[in-house]
């Protein structure tokens, strides 16, 4: 499928976690319409224009995975990496009640741009991810390990990566795809965890971008979704002024709009059922 047929249908499925509409944290519903036009003039038209850049340039077909990493820092590293290639989502195992290492180094916030999700099962989160369609990578040497440069980045991949420690589990070893390992020529015998991932991470979107001609894949609609929802992360943006709106009756030239007739529809419900309780 070529970049411009793509542009017009999904690839990413299920693997998309987001949705118009847009379910607020307090519950409240809204839709990309409605952030868009209460927003986009809170925002310099440079900003706006990056969050559509990178909207552009987004992925859900390769997805970083960490297992028991207990230093916070080499999870932020990991986190800023995913963001800065590309990836849209990063998950992370945690089978312990231990407190996280703090460390100084800084992401920049990177793992805000992502859709993060935290398991405490790590077959839950490798099932989870095999249905959804993912390979899934692990990175770990075995006598069938492949190079990563032989595995097939075009197909929806997972990479799973050890603590600093003890690596990979033999639970994730055992239901993984393939075991795939990074080549080393010096003394030391592993890399960072850190480092793992962004070479990882940059090879899948090297091995992507060779094989199919482009690495972001996301189509028109998901990509606006996905602008609605980095808006709604920017830092000075409160939930607050979009919930003051969507309670205060709407101008003039709004009503009539779908997305008036959906609103009364919604407060006339809500009412029936404060007015039966």
């Amino acid at each position: 499928m070529s970049r411009s047929q793509q542009l017009l249908e999904s690839v990413n499925g299920v693997r998309f976690p987001f949705a118009d509409p847009i379910i607020l944290k307090d519950g409240q519903e809204t839709n990309c319409e409605t952030v868009f036009e209460v927003y986009t003039p809170m925002l310099e038209a440079s900003r706006l224009k990056r969050f559509e850049d990178v909207a552009a340039h987004r992925t859900f077909n390769v997805l970083p995975i960490v297992e028991g990493c207990y230093d916070m820092g080499n999870l932020s590293a990991v986190a800023r990496s995913a963001d800065a290639l590309g990836c849209g989502a990063f998950h992370i195992i945690n089978t312990s009640d231990a407190k996280y290492k703090q460390s100084s180094r800084n992401s920049a916030g990177a793992e805000k741009w992502l859709d993060v999700k935290t398991f405490t099962s790590p077959l839950e989160c490798i099932q989870q991810a095999k249905a959804s369609g993912y390979q899934v990578i692990v990175t770990h040497l075995t006598d069938d390990a492949v190079d990563i440069k032989d595995v097939d980045w075009t197909k929806p991949t997972a990479i799973v990566l050890g603590n600093e420690k003890h690596g990979v589990s033999a639970e994730v070893i055992a239901a993984a795809d393939i075991c795939a390992i990074l080549p080393m020529h010096g003394m030391v015998e592993s890399f960072n965890v850190s480092v793992a991932a962004a070479l990882m991470l940059n090879e899948a979107r090297r091995g992507r971008q060779q094989a199919l001609g482009y690495h972001a894949d996301l189509n028109i609609e998901e990509q606006r979704i996905l602008t609605a929802m980095l808006i709604l992360r920017h830092k000075g943006i409160s939930d607050q002024v979009l919930q003051h709106y969507l309670k205060r009756p709407p101008p003039q030239w709004q009503k009539g709009s779908r997305w008036w007739v959906a609103h009364q529809k919604k407060l006339l419900e809500e009412a029936a059922v404060s007015s039966s309780t």
